[in-house]
């Protein structure tokens, strides 16, 4: 293996370029201690390493990134894949495809004079020049050019020339710009373009700010500020402050900041340099605030999406139990939509970065949508309410008619309000951006299918075909939560997808990965979100909330963000402590739920295959209709009734024909996998239907469950339930 022992980047043949970069690894975050040999050992399991270069210091201390050359392009695609992200040392590694790009040569800086430091040579250099002023190593070979044009670059400077000869050096003299432009340096990895112009706006009026970036288009903490006027610029020339990036927090991070006069590199092609003219995210985590979540690890948390956090509006997630009332069966279910919000915005914010790593220059994706998928990651149900699907689908409906209300449009009508209470400071298109994707699965959406980017709207909320990072996140958190196992692992996706056509699409061997995903969400459907004591409860706790919203009025909050965040799990201890007599029923209902006297299951069936196209939902007036003459009449209010619908996510239909997958890394092609193609022990059917119904009574029992066994003699002419009633529930009494 000819490995090159070398640190520094050697000089390449232009012919060289194309072949290299497409063999080529930038490799970023390595460990201080690092050596080549550790390099060379972390790659050999995915690809034959042939040469390793990192970048150094003038001490020849190595700056923690450099390149990484493999034996073929394919090697280093695969290496790309596979190690991205894997850990040397304890130090996450990223790896980027490295792009070369042709630079000018430039003239050698002068020697250094003997016993000069470099502050005094970097001031010697920050000189202003005077207008007239011929450069001092003016020579035959050199012409002073003047009368250019502002929007003049190098590469201008250098076609004019070329029809006479060939131009070797081009260094432009900035006189008026050079006086009124500071280099700033030590910038807070948090600080954005905003935050600078801030800073300086009691002092002179900024007109232009560049970011200097690195290759992953973060910026380093260096840039150029230029004011209005040389007078402004002076005021503030070699001034050491205390720069508070965060406005809005206190002491969150403060970083010293030095501004020392532009000149030094007014004889480079500054054009050159990759720079942002908007705001960029922190590119340094250790400077982040984090938060420890029991799923996914640390979580870092961005200024801006730290801004919508510290709002009542969002604390009140804490408030709200992500199960509802699932812990009263599973003790350990108590997590809150807090932790799921932070988990989904962690996930998004990972999974778009995943896609920028491998397709960034080809998707155009930038900082500025990472930050919009993790921001609408983090409140997509910033609108649920007390009980969370309990509320919007069991409560609201018998208290409103033909309700339409759903959690995601609460939720960008939340935003809005929040915004405008706590006067956050976030870009309009941003923002429309968000709540897009928010309701990107709902019936409100407005998306069009040839929408720029529109793969991003797919990352929180999927609706073309359901797979997105918050089911990721909820499978996960809550089977953990019930003491579930789960052998769905999404990190399986996440590393393998790819945009394609503007979609994000699926390695064709993960197919049984994306089944998985849906046949979990499923078993969780089955056995813990609609568990018969757990809807049993549901059904209590909905009766208790309408018979307490005509005094209470929780209905007419919905539709008033100011007044909606105020409601959350808490409105039953409001309930049960209220001394109002028109709250007595509802009062000895939560009374009964705290005591397990609880509304008795009777029985179930599972509607028959051939009947489910046609079903319609089973109602106590159905029940009552099927008793026969006995010496106990049922009523309405003594049965409860609930239709359970379990699915994959599209209702009857296969959720994997919605999914396009592709063949390799080096597929352009993508295509829907028949399902008797890959196994036939894969379902036929996609959904079930379970009518259930329970006796409010115990002494009703065995009345209700002998009228919904005529139900179903009636309607199937066969009895669909598993088995009868047991003795003993029907003799139980309260």
């Amino acid at each position: 293996m000819a490995t090159s022992s070398s640190n520094l980047l050697g000089k390449r043949n232009p012919e060289e370029d194309d072949l290299v970069t497409k063999k080529t690894l930038f490799n970023g975050h390595i460990p201080p201690q690092t050596k080549i040999s550790d390099i060379i050992n972390f790659f050999k399991d995915a690809g034959e390493v042939v040469r390793v270069r990192l970048f150094v210091t003038a001490k020849r201390i190595h700056r923690c990134y450099g390149l990484v050359d493999f034996a073929s392009a394919n090697e280093a695609k695969k290496v790309l894949y596979k190690k991205n992200g894997e850990y040397l040392h304890d130090y996450k590694i990223f790896l980027y495809v490295y792009s070369r790009r042709p630079q000018p040569p430039r003239r050698p800086r002068p020697p250094r004079p003997p016993g000069l430091n470099y502050n005094d040579y970097l001031q010697r250099e920050s000189l202003p020049i005077e207008e007239n002023e011929t450069p001092s190593d003016f020579v035959e070979e050199v012409l002073y050019v003047a009368n250019l044009s502002p929007q003049t670059k190098i590469l201008h400077v250098k076609e004019f020339f070329k029809d006479v000869g060939e131009v070797v050096s081009v260094r432009l003299i900035a006189v008026a710009v050079r006086k009124k432009t500071l280099f700033v340096s030590r910038l807070s990895p948090e600080a954005q373009i905003s935050d600078i112009i801030n800073f300086f706006k009691d002092v002179g009026q900024v007109v232009h700010v560049r970011l200097i970036v690195d290759y992953t288009g973060e910026h380093v903490g260096d840039g150029f500020v230029e004011f209005a006027s040389a007078n402004e610029a002076e005021k503030v020339r070699v001034v050491y402050i205390s720069l508070n990036v965060t406005a809005s927090r206190r002491r969150v991070s403060e970083f010293d900041v030095k501004f020392q006069l532009m000149g030094a590199y007014c004889d480079e092609n500054l054009s050159s340099l990759p720079v942002f003219s908007s705001g960029a995210p922190a590119n340094e985590l250790r400077f982040s605030k984090h938060v420890y979540d029991n799923v996914h690890g640390n979580i870092y948390l961005d200024p801006l999406c730290l801004k919508f956090i510290d709002t009542e509006q969002f604390q009140r997630l804490r408030e709200l139990k992500q199960l509802g009332v699932t812990n009263m069966v599973y003790p350990g279910a108590v997590h809150s939509r807090f932790e799921h919000s932070l988990g989904v915005y962690w996930l998004a914010g990972e999974t778009a970065q995943r896609l920028k790593n491998f397709q960034g220059m080809e998707l155009g994706i930038d900082n500025y949508d990472l930050q919009t998928v993790r921001l609408a990651g983090l409140l997509h149900d910033i609108g649920h309410g007390p009980f969370s699907h309990m509320f919007e689908r069991e409560f609201l409906p018998k208290v409103i008619s033909d309700c339409q209300w759903s959690h995601e449009l609460m939720s960008v009508n939340m935003i809005d309000h929040m915004v405008d209470t706590h006067h956050i400071d976030i870009d309009a298109q941003m923002l429309k951006r968000v709540k897009d994707m928010i309701l990107a699965s709902t019936e409100f959406s407005q998306l069009k299918g040839n929408a720029e980017k529109r793969f991003l709207y797919d990352i929180v909320a999927n609706g073309r075909n359901g797979i997105d990072v918050d089911k990721f996140d909820y499978l996960v958190r809550d089977s953990r939560a019930c003491g579930l196992g789960s052998n769905f692992q999404f990190q399986r996706l996440t590393e393998t997808m790819r945009v394609l056509d503007n979609e994000i699409c699926f390695r064709a061997k993960e197919y049984l990965s994306v089944h998985k995903l849906f046949a979990t969400r499923a078993d969780l459907y089955r056995t813990v979100y609609t568990h018969s004591k757990v809807k049993a409860i549901e059904l209590m706790i909905v009766d208790a909330m309408v018979k307490a919203n005509n005094h209470l009025e929780i209905s007419s909050m919905i539709n008033d963000p100011s007044e909606y965040w105020k409601l959350d799990d808490t409105i039953l201890k409001t309930i049960e402590i209220a001394p109002d007599p028109e709250l007595a029923e509802a009062k000895e209902l939560i009374l009964r739920v705290r005591r397990r006297q609880l509304y008795q299951f009777c029985n179930e069936y599972a509607v028959p295959k051939d009947k489910i196209d046609h079903f319609k939902a089973v109602t106590p007036q159905d029940i009552i209709c099927s008793q026969k003459h006995t010496s106990l009449t049922l009523k309405e209010e003594d049965i409860a009734v609930t239709n359970v619908k379990i699915d994959l996510a599209r209702g009857r239909e296969n959720p994997l024909e919605c999914i396009n997958f592709y063949k390799d890394y080096d597929s352009a092609e993508k295509f829907v996998i028949p399902e008797d193609r890959v196994s036939h022990l894969l379902p036929t059917t996609y959904q079930d239907m379970i009518v259930r119904v329970y006796a409010k009574k115990p002494e009703l029992v065995e009345a209700v469950s002998e009228a919904f066994e005529n139900f179903q003699m009636r309607t199937y002419g066969i009895k669909a339930q598993v088995h009868a009633t047991p003795e003993k529930k029907k003799r139980r009494v309260m």
